[in-house]
């Protein structure tokens, strides 16, 4: 569908509130011409759910999506693949509050129950539930869920897929979190590697995973090593979104933390990074 590509688009230029409009047009057309439950209506309805929850409307949204998977599931059952993915988005309604964890916890793990273990929506749902364990601050589930991840992915999809290596990434994160240091050090700069081979130096994604891997450095007190991977990364970020972005000053202000730079004082460095 045309429209769906046009909000992906949207989205991914930081366009929220267009992708919102375009969506509620395209919503109140098909209501009036094929009805609340045809397929064409709830896919909409679904991408306006995810749009709302990027805008931070995440109460809004709920509405809306528990009101969208009540009809797929009518319509087309409870573990079909777009009821699943409609159930998904649900579930992603609650992770912005810590006091609904448990019940996307609940969600996500009857999604589960329901769908293809080797099934894209399972292993997002997967993904997706492991980012919950972090917030409710099991990490060691969460390190068990991601490891699984990883080998599913890496089965089904190859070492290198980006789903693959974003499993990857938030394994390590994870396991720097529990203290084991040396052995998540190893592994992110395993994965930077590969990031560089499969996307390139300047990718957003792999400039990322550098500054995790600077970050890890520095809080080891092996700034000489962090300090030039983290003036690359800043000179990345730099050429792609200009010298004023708020990534840029924020690491500019790492930096002169650490001493690579004297140009002022900045914010902590952050090593933790879950896709939502």
């Amino acid at each position: 569908m045309a429209l769906n590509d046009l909000t992906r688009l949207l989205q991914g230029g930081g366009h929220l509130a267009l992708a919102e409009q375009r969506l509620r047009e395209a919503l109140s057309g098909w209501e009036r011409l094929r009805g609340q439950d045809d397929h064409q209506t709830l896919s909409i309805a679904s991408n306006l759910g995810k749009v709302l929850i990027d805008l931070g409307r995440r109460e809004e949204a709920e509405g809306l999506m528990r009101d969208t998977v009540a009809r797929r599931v009518r319509t087309l059952g409870a573990a079909h693949p777009d009821t699943l993915s409609s159930r998904n988005t649900l579930a992603g309604t609650l992770r912005g509050s810590p006091d609904r964890l448990a019940e996307a916890e609940g969600m996500y793990r009857a999604m589960l129950a329901d769908a293809d273990a080797d099934g894209d929506v399972a292993l997002t749902v997967r993904h997706n539930l492991a980012a919950v364990l972090i917030h409710l601050g099991r990490l060691a589930d969460a390190l068990t869920m991601y490891r699984e991840l990883i080998d599913a992915r890496s089965r089904l999809k190859g070492d290198r897929h980006p789903d693959t290596l974003t499993a990857r990434h938030n394994h390590a994160v994870v396991l720097n979190r529990l203290g084991q240091v040396t052995e998540a050090e190893t592994l992110i700069a395993e994965l930077l590697l590969d990031y560089r081979r499969a996307h390139g130096p300047r990718h957003t994604a792999t400039l990322g995973v550098q500054v995790d891997l600077a970050a890890m450095k520095a809080n080891q007190g092996r700034s000489a090593e962090a300090i030039p991977l983290l003036r690359d990364a800043i000179e990345g970020y730099r050429s792609t979104y200009g010298p004023n972005h708020p990534r840029v000053r924020e690491l500019t202000g790492i930096l002169a933390q650490l001493g690579g730079d004297r140009s002022g004082p900045g914010p902590e460095c952050s090593d933790h990074r879950v896709r939502p």
